[in-house]
């Protein structure tokens, strides 16, 4: 009989980010199994999932949902969550949580997603979904799914992941959405859609540019911000676009700014009356301006403009913006390896008078979001939901919940709060919550006549029956004894052989006539990993430019910061979320220009190597280096590195360019330091220049990430730089870093430091 479990219950995908742990499991006498899961979630780190699976029915059920994503589907009043066992929904009245086919999901389809989810977009009505479906190396299919029929629409056959930003804009009344890819801003309407009538992608162009581009002001305009006009588009507008695309450019210049935008690293918000605009520029200067068209003379008086300053570490990651024309920004920073936050106030005064953003006294704010009349703001902190007035800043009221992730507002008095151990509704008018889904438990067992399923989660006890599917709290704790044995099964754990697990739980059938033993998931059942190669490479210590190509599926990230950080802070923050210690080589450029910077890598505790003192063609014929000078230029560089750090380098480096030769490494080789090569050239020091478009060797960040898995094998050495190359990319690769590391894991690889990649190549 329990051979009948494996096609049911396991074929599962898996990739190598904090291997799967079982942690636990109870069998009753009624043959059926409770099991736990441990996995590991970017920004989170580990939590635990509990199952119950029938071992004669081979039913599996789904008992807890950790809450990664959280939606209200507004035009249902559905609670909406996801995590990487699926796509979950509360029925409007809180009474059942089911799965949604429509995904991937452990129950039904034996899938378990890892790393940084895919993201799922809702439109406001909450009638349709976007997501992006089949992704691999970073792109995939953008969808259109209506939610009551399933039925699917493809809108791009090929669009570009990106875990930061959202997958479209929709207008607020749900009748189109933008979307970019490549560079370019497209939109989609539905009332095409619905006649069948969706001209190609290439007529539906609205311009160059991507999603930061552009923002829906009302339900009717979109603002459109390119070079330094500002343009308002009707969306009516759209329908002109294929027969007018060539003679003028679609929409009216409304205003102007006085910096070009860059996409990649500035961000705008608009009044809700449409006439000013926040400008975050490089991610951390922040203007407010009037919006107008005429700058070439002045009018009326010269005020001057609330401008605020932040350090090279903060990025702004959230604005709110009232129709009173108060706004609330939530910043972020990254501090010896953690993310904290703050936030910053502005109220704009009708007269043109001077006014300023002032720094709240708030902290460690996981997020802001305003009721739906504007008139109290919600405050995720460590352990409560802080409800404040938004115009007065006074606290209104305090709901206690540990570690809140996620809080959305299902009316002008009732928040949906979800976070590690429950989620909840509470009515703020009768000051009570409502618990929808329980996250996880910190102990589990069947009830004394083995019916029903107790837990024990941070605060409370909770029971759930044989038919139901939402948990009720209790008083008491009695539970039948744990066992392992039942009349016709025994469980255990045992090692896994399988890259995806850390153990396993094994069932043997002890009933005579069907005497065998089998996992609970078949170890064949694991993703489609890269294959080792038939044989291992030679490994050279001296010049160590990968790993073993057979002893462990992993690689190395290597970060070059030569003498621009603009992407270091993203980059620290992503390494951040996924708990990962990465190497870094440092010039004595960037030691020179950016001490507090390279401080913070070392905080971070990440392992810094050196890239030299200078940085030129080492290899060059014009220059005679000997011996003293590359011994000069190492230590020089190390003595910088510790008056900027305090600390020491790690004995490894390479040369600028990766331009090197035997003497240069011998010479280093004496002072103890071991050559660190690479075996993948990621191209993405190459810029847009004519010349390199036309030979090929340009690609687009995701062009970079398909390049990179289609080229990386077991011990493989990937540097990225760590800021912006002499010349001008449409986009970054740092910017994308977290789309290339779920690609790696989604692959089965490890990501470790170089110094790891040598030990485990010896």
């Amino acid at each position: 009989m329990v051979k009948k479990i494996i096609p049911f219950l396991l074929i599962i995908s898996f990739a190598a980010y904090a291997d799967i742990s079982f942690v636990d499991m109870k069998l009753s006498t009624q043959n059926r199994l409770l099991f736990s899961m441990s996995m590991n979630m970017p920004g989170y780190g580990e939590y635990e999932t509990l199952f119950l699976t029938d071992l004669d029915t081979q039913e599996i059920r789904q008992l807890t949902f950790f809450p990664e994503s959280v939606l209200l589907l507004e035009g249902t009043g559905r609670i909406q969550l996801q995590n990487r066992f699926g796509v979950f929904r509360v029925d409007p009245g809180l009474k059942t949580i089911t799965s949604l086919d429509l995904f991937s999901s452990f129950v039904r389809n034996k899938v378990i997603q890892r790393g940084k989810l895919n993201p799922i977009q809702t439109s406001p009505d909450g009638r349709y979904l976007l997501y992006i479906k089949n992704t691999a190396g970073g792109v995939g299919k953008l969808i259109l799914c209506e939610t009551e029929t399933s039925k699917e629409t493809i809108v791009s056959e090929k669009i570009e992941l990106d875990f930061d930003n959202p997958i479209a804009l929709w207008s607020p009344d749900s009748r189109y959405f933008v979307y970019a890819d490549k560079n370019t801003i497209y939109y989609y309407a539905l009332d095409q859609m619905e006649e069948k009538r969706v001209f190609t992608e290439h007529l539906r162009k609205i311009g160059k540019g991507r999603l930061q581009n552009v923002v829906w002001y009302d339900r009717k305009t979109l603002i459109y911000v390119t070079g330094e006009l500002i343009y308002s588009i009707q969306n009516r507008e759209f329908f002109s676009l294929p027969f007018y695309k060539e003679i003028f450019q679609i929409g009216k210049v409304i205003g102007k700014i006085p910096f070009e935008f860059d996409p990649n690293f500035d961000r705008f918000w608009i009044s809700p009356d449409g006439k000013k605009i926040l400008l975050s520029k490089g991610g951390r200067n922040v203007f407010l301006y009037h919006i107008r068209t005429e700058d070439y003379t002045s009018v009326g008086n010269v005020t001057s403009l609330p401008y605020l300053y932040l350090p090279q570490n903060t990025q702004v990651w959230k604005v709110v913006w009232s129709s009173r024309d108060k706004l609330v920004i939530l910043v972020r920073r990254i501090e010896k390896g953690k993310i904290t936050s703050t936030l910053f106030r502005l109220s704009i005064p009708e007269k043109p008078i001077v006014s300023y953003f002032e720094q709240t006294n708030d902290t460690d704010i996981a997020d802001i979001v305003l009721s739906p009349d504007e008139q109290t703001i919600a405050l995720l902190k460590p352990d409560k939901i802080e409800l404040r007035t938004f115009d007065a800043w006074k606290i209104r009221d305090s709901i206690p919940h540990p570690e809140p992730r996620n809080c959305i507002w299902k009316s002008d008095d009732e928040l949906v709060i979800a976070g590690p151990w429950y989620t909840e509704v509470y009515d703020m008018l009768q000051r009570k919550s409502t618990r929808i889904a329980i996250s996880q438990v910190k102990a589990y067992g069947f009830s004394i006549d083995e019916k029903s399923i107790l837990s024990k989660g941070k605060e409370n006890i909770y029971l759930i029956g044989p038919d139901e599917t939402m948990w009720k709290q209790i008083s008491s704790y009695d539970i039948e004894q744990p066992r392992i044995e039942s009349g016709s099964y025994r469980v255990y754990f045992s090692s896994s052989t399988h890259g995806a697990f850390k153990n396993m739980i094994m069932v043997r059938n002890i009933e005579k006539d069907t005497f065998g033993t089998v996992p609970l998931i078949d170890d064949d059942s694991g993703p489609a990993y890269d294959e080792f190669p038939e044989k291992d490479e030679p490994v050279d210590f001296d010049y160590f430019n990968h790993g073993s190509r057979l002893r462990r599926r992993e690689v190395s990230l290597v970060f070059n910061v030569i003498d621009s950080i603009q992407g270091l802070t993203a980059i620290l923050h992503t390494l951040s979320e996924y708990g990962l210690t990465c190497t870094f080589f440092i010039n004595g450029e960037a030691i020179r220009r950016f001490p507090g910077a390279v401080k913070e890598i070392a905080e971070a505790e990440h392992e810094v190597g050196s890239l030299f003192y200078a940085y030129f063609n080492m290899t060059d014929s014009k220059y005679r280096l000997d011996r003293d000078f590359i011994k000069t230029g190492l230590a020089i560089n190390e003595d910088d590195y510790f008056k900027a750090t305090g600390s020491d380098f790690a004995l490894f480096w390479h040369a600028p360019h990766y331009f090197v030769n035997s003497d240069i490494i011998a010479v280093s080789k004496e002072m103890g330091y071991t050559y660190v090569g690479k075996d993948i050239d990621t191209m993405d020091w190459v810029t847009d220049g004519e010349t390199n478009v036309t030979r090929g060797i340009y690609f687009t960040a995701s062009e970079l990430i398909e390049k990179i898995i289609g080229e990386k094998k077991p011990g493989s050495i990937i540097p990225i730089q760590a800021g912006i190359p002499g010349g001008k990319r449409e986009d970054y690769l740092f910017q994308k870093l977290d789309v290339l590391i779920n690609s790696l894991l989604n692959s089965g690889y490890d990501i470790v430091p170089v110094s790891v990649l040598i030990k485990h190549a010896k």
